[in-house]
């Protein structure tokens, strides 16, 4: 009897053994993808540019432009399709990196961001991706038919100055010579 009985502990202790093995596997399973998206997943989503200093027009690979072109930035433009999506031609980057390059860092915007104009679309040569949100606001001291000023961001850094419209202007006229942006590409 004593036998059955030892025999019958064992395998309760190599049972929870089992037991305790398979949680602490599954456990493991289940932490890996919660480390990942916790610690590495932020860090591969950084924005790899941290100024517009970096932003080198010759050592860009492609720029797809996409715009929203909305009549609330100027009047004249209430019947106009938006522009985009289409990656520049080459000699395009730098007339459309141009309007950006008088906008000084911002801490922060003086009021409230403003409507999304659209975004570039970044890779460099290096490969590293990055994405600039266009944002156009109206100063609210001035009349209505102010001209909308530019504001962007780079992944955290907030910057301002120039218009909404040298911006239009150039992704209108390199909309010609781009290339369209289809989506499985």
């Amino acid at each position: 009897m004593n036998r059955m009985a030892d025999q019958q502990r064992l395998l309760q202790r190599q049972s929870r053994k089992r037991l305790w093995l398979g949680a602490t596997i599954l456990a493991l399973i289940l932490l890996v993808p919660v480390i990942l998206a916790w610690f590495v997943f932020p860090l591969l989503a950084q924005e790899p540019f941290t100024s517009l200093a970096e932003i080198q027009p010759d050592a860009i690979q492609s720029l797809q432009v996409r715009l929203l072109i909305r009549g609330e930035i100027d009047p004249e433009l209430s019947n106009q399709p938006d522009i985009g999506p289409y990656y520049a031609a080459a000699e395009d980057i730098p007339r459309l990196l141009a309007p950006l390059k008088d906008a000084v860092e911002v801490p922060e915007f003086p009021t409230a961001q403003g409507p999304l104009l659209g975004e570039y679309r970044i890779l460099t040569q290096e490969n590293r991706r990055g994405t600039i949100r266009l944002y156009w606001v109206r100063d609210p001291s001035h009349p209505s038919g102010a001209i909308p000023r530019l504001r962007f961001k780079i992944g955290t850094h907030k910057y301002e100055g120039g218009t909404a419209m040298a911006v239009i202007a150039a992704a209108a006229d390199a909309a010609t010579r781009g290339r369209k942006y289809r989506q499985r590409e």
